[in-house]
């Protein structure tokens, strides 16, 4: 539940706008979106710019915060999580800043999310081991993680419950709409915004894999059927992807039934991706044109139906498994490490 209140001025940190700002935050980008992953804590409002940074320091899971201002007050949102603000409007008086690591006699850190240790000098792997750690007690947040083969860390939406999730893929059609119709390029690195709808990359993907070959595939589907809410899950183990030589060949050793509400199997149903490269417009391994025919890039079947999910394609076409009729409106690939 969040709270708007208005709050005082108190003088425990340096009382001037800039060296409290300067000294505590580090001021960040403003995206413009209709959705943001993030977990908001608090609203408030302050009648001084300094108040709102003050009160994120008094708040122990304050890692961002959004400074709005309005014509006799500042409005204030803070964040459990997340990197830069994502803000819907006109954000041209709005500030972002990220709290710096906060310590009591350089240990007992409020560390960003992904990373622990007394001096916050430590950073997870991946979500599952941010599970492990207890890093967080609930849903999903936004969170930094560094693979043993990454050179620098990067974000990612975590799932930290059920041993933790380490979000690939994400798609929801109340956020801003990205084109996933990409190159060869586009897709190996990665594109999106992580605090709405993003693809993390094959490259990402791939170092992700090298580490972990005992893994949980799992396919969140969101979907609308009769004007009411569904969802259902579908669980593949042990995904690898072939080295880029190999165009980042698919394959999962096979479905697994751990919900309740299974989505179907439209990876290795009729016609199976498995062990397919990755094909995009300018890099097709299809003799049948599927990355134009379905406007995205994928690991498609040499066949003419090139395969049963269109999870990358356009937003008004997407589907998981021809049998599951309804509107899709989200869906999510994550992995989770064993």
């Amino acid at each position: 539940m969040i709270h708007l209140v208005y709050f005082a001025t108190v003088a425990v940190y340096p009382l001037s706008v800039s060296g409290l700002l300067d000294t505590w935050f580090l001021e960040e980008p403003i995206l413009s979106d209709t959705c943001d992953q993030r977990t908001e804590l608090y609203e408030g409002v302050s009648y001084w710019k300094l108040g709102c940074g003050q009160k994120c320091l008094e708040m122990t899971n304050c890692r961002r915060m959004l400074i709005c201002q309005e014509p006799n007050e500042y409005h204030c949102m803070f964040y459990y999580d997340g990197d830069y603000c994502v803000y819907e409007g006109d954000d041209t008086r709005c500030n972002c800043y990220r709290k710096l690591k906060a310590c009591t006699d350089g240990r007992n850190c409020t560390c960003p999310l992904g990373y622990y240790g007394d001096t916050c000098d430590q950073i997870i792997t991946e979500c599952s081991d941010g599970f492990l750690r207890g890093m967080a007690p609930h849903g999903y947040k936004v969170a930094s993680i560094k693979p043993t083969t990454e050179l620098a860390p990067y974000d990612v939406v975590c799932h930290f419950e059920y041993g933790g999730y380490t979000t690939i893929m994400s798609r929801e059609n109340t956020c801003c709409e990205q084109d996933f119709n990409r190159n060869w390029t586009d897709y190996v690195e990665g594109f999106g915004n992580v605090h709405g709808v993003y693809w993390l990359g094959l490259k990402k993907i791939y170092n992700l894999l090298m580490n972990h070959p005992v893994n949980i595939l799992k396919v969140d589907t969101y979907y609308n059927l009769n004007k009411t809410n569904q969802q259902c899950s579908s669980f593949y183990e042990n995904m690898a992807l072939g080295d880029a030589s190999a165009d980042y060949g698919f394959h999962v050793d096979k479905l697994v039934s751990w919900s309740k509400t299974v989505c179907g199997d439209s990876l290795l149903s009729a016609p199976s991706i498995n062990d397919r490269p990755f094909s995009t417009y300018d890099h097709d391994f299809t003799s049948h044109n599927c990355p134009v025919r379905l406007a995205g890039g994928w690991w498609y079947a040499d066949d003419p139906d090139c395969s049963e999910a269109n999870i990358n394609g356009r937003n008004n076409e997407l589907k998981w498994v021809s049998t599951l009729t309804g509107t899709l409106t989200k869906i999510q690939m994550s992995l989770q490490f064993l």
